[in-house]
């Protein structure tokens, strides 16, 4: 038995969700290949398209769900444990090492990147089987962590779904085509996107090109002190905020953009890039961030040595003058994806790794 730990898999719930709804399929895919049952159980909420017979949702109750694990290791002996965040696998650690099945822990990013004490030490300590999404997140958990275990590298992918919701055309047709483009939330918390250096760079990029426009996709507390910025800059007429739009929406977006721009300096991986990839745009990105192990610098797009307006201005004049090369790597990154990041790959790989769980069962 293979049984899932999970802290939501609803379409709304973000990049972790999406790992969670990956990790659900690749397990049915194992079970009907080796016969072997699974069981989910989820932090979250049931949804119309979560309709897994193996899965209990817990509504939030981390009580609850805790208690079903500790359940499932009385009534199962014979059970291998996913855990699917670091914050629910502490409930874990509280078992006595004596009673603990083999287990699988998965790292995203900003959840590794802290000094680990307490139960995050121990539960570190105890598994059997550590995946991270990015080589970058686990570098960065290094230097936090001298001692931070082996850990052995998931890259992720895209679903294959038709995106949810309905196309906004009012909006489509106020951004046109050609435009630059980022995707991710604006959480005054968090600024490390790049938001506020791609705004800054539109002043440089409009004295050489003047009908550049940036589209800025999503939502956050952090929304209108960038609008300010953009208005103080002069550039406001250039800079469109899209606040929250529909998966459907966002995907026109990606179809109709010259490329996607996010230095980002603290993504565990960056499905933006893949999704922007799956488009054939290309990308601009940071170097010496996990993008560098998505996006190839100078095949399926352009990383900057520095998160700097003149630095990212300059990477987005060179696309915009340039219809060849923006076509070249696009078509490149679309076949790195299928080659490197497509389902295929990933279910391989983690099927892969249940293999080696399997095999530590005591």
């Amino acid at each position: 038995m293979i049984v899932h730990v999970s802290t939501g898999s609803s379409y709304d719930a973000g990049g972790v969700a999406l790992v969670s709804r990956l990790i659900n399929r690749s397990l049915a895919d194992y079970s009907e290949k080796t016969s072997l049952p699974y069981h989910i159980l989820d932090l979250g909420t049931p949804h119309p398209h979560l309709t897994d017979p193996y899965a209990s949702f817990f509504s939030g109750s981390k009580i609850g769900l805790t208690m079903a694990m500790y359940r499932w290791h009385v009534a199962r002996p014979d059970s291998v444990f996913v855990l699917s965040h670091l914050g629910l696998a502490r409930a874990y650690a509280l078992l006595p090492g004596a009673w603990q099945h083999p287990s699988a822990l998965i790292l995203y990013g900003i959840d590794a990147w802290k000094t680990m004490t307490g139960l995050r030490k121990r539960i570190l300590d105890d598994v059997d089987l550590c995946l991270s999404i990015s080589q970058f997140t686990v570098d960065l958990a290094h230097s936090y962590n001298p001692d931070f275990p082996e850990t052995k590298i998931l890259p992720l992918t895209l679903e294959d779904r038709t995106p949810q919701d309905e196309v906004d055309p009012a909006l489509l047709e106020e951004v046109g085509e050609d435009f630059l483009l980022i995707v991710g939330r604006m959480a005054a918390t968090e600024q490390y996107k790049g938001h506020d250096q791609l705004i800054e760079a539109m002043p440089i990029i409009l004295q050489k090109h003047p009908q550049t426009r940036l589209v800025i996709a999503g939502k956050g507390d952090d929304m209108p002190r960038l609008q300010e910025k953009a208005a103080s800059l002069g550039v406001a007429q250039n800079v469109i905020f899209t606040g929250f739009i529909s998966e459907a929406t966002l995907d026109a977006l990606y179809t109709r953009c010259r490329a996607l721009v996010m230095p980002s300096t603290r993504e565990g991986f960056g499905l933006v890039y893949l999704e922007a990839m799956t488009r054939k745009r290309p990308c601009i990105a940071l170097k010496n961030s996990a993008a560098q192990e998505v996006v190839a610098d100078g095949e399926t797009g352009i990383l900057i040595d520095e998160q700097s307006a003149e630095a990212i201005a300059e990477a987005a004049l060179t696309l915009l003058k340039d219809d060849a090369l923006c076509q070249r790597l696009g078509e490149t990154g679309y076949q790195r994806y299928h080659n490197t990041f497509s389902w295929p790959m990933f279910n391989a790989r983690f099927q892969g790794y249940l293999d080696e769980l399997l095999s530590a069962r005591r």
